[in-house]
């Protein structure tokens, strides 16, 4: 997939959750359910004349930004090393974001399902997914696991990427457990989603610390 295809298929991921939510649009409750809590019951809402269509504008604006950051990164060059994933990374989240909305609309319009119980499985794919990507992003300013010392240190950037990818794989699978325990669903997704990027975080510092020691 090249940048040309990954553009098509980011508009229409969008266009798509925008035109469902526009199909169904007069069918949709005036108060939209927008927010759900960790057992998946509804406790947050919005007015339909504004909310209705706010996470595919949140998509579209994501997915401009994502593709206009390599003409201002510093390390720009460092992108045609791996504008594969990072195209496939700007996919994955517009595929998420429409997902999401879908679901949003689904529930409104009455068929009422436990929001987390399938929140956190799609985030883990996600999450798994990602991590698939992790080892071939290079260095750059914007994308990936950006600290002081892999910034700093291409050896640093690589071990960490490395790393990072098995990390996020394995917070994708057990983020997808809350499919199976809807009542700790989010504790599947958040807890490891913290503890795993503090180690990959740890894990850059001593990988830089270690390379900086005298031999």
């Amino acid at each position: 997939m090249n940048t040309k295809e990954a553009i098509v298929i980011v508009c229409a991921l969008i266009l798509a959750s925008a035109l469902t939510t526009a199909y169904f649009y007069a069918d949709l409750p005036q108060t939209l359910v927008t927010h759900w809590n960790s057992s998946g019951e509804a406790n947050g809402t919005a007015d339909k004349s504004w909310g209705v269509f706010l996470v595919p504008l949140i998509a579209a604006f994501i997915s401009l930004l994502l593709f206009s950051l390599p003409y201002i990164d510093p390390i720009d060059k460092g992108y045609r090393n791996f504008r594969k994933e990072y195209d496939w990374l700007i996919v994955l989240i517009a595929a998420f974001l429409s997902l999401l909305q879908v679901m949003t609309v689904v529930w409104n319009l009455g068929l009422h399902f436990n929001f987390s119980r399938f929140l956190a499985p799609t985030v883990g794919v996600l999450f798994y997914f990602i991590g698939t990507l992790m080892p071939g992003i290079k260095r750059n300013w914007f994308a990936g696991i950006r600290t002081p010392w892999t910034l700093s240190s291409e050896d640093v950037w690589r071990k960490t990427h490395d790393q990072a990818g098995s990390v996020f794989q394995l917070m994708g699978i057990i983020a997808c457990f809350g499919a199976v325990i809807p009542r700790y669903s989010l504790y599947f997704l958040f807890v490891p989603t913290i503890l795993g990027v503090a180690w990959v975080t740890l894990y850059s510092y001593l990988v830089f610390r270690k390379g900086a020691l005298p031999k």
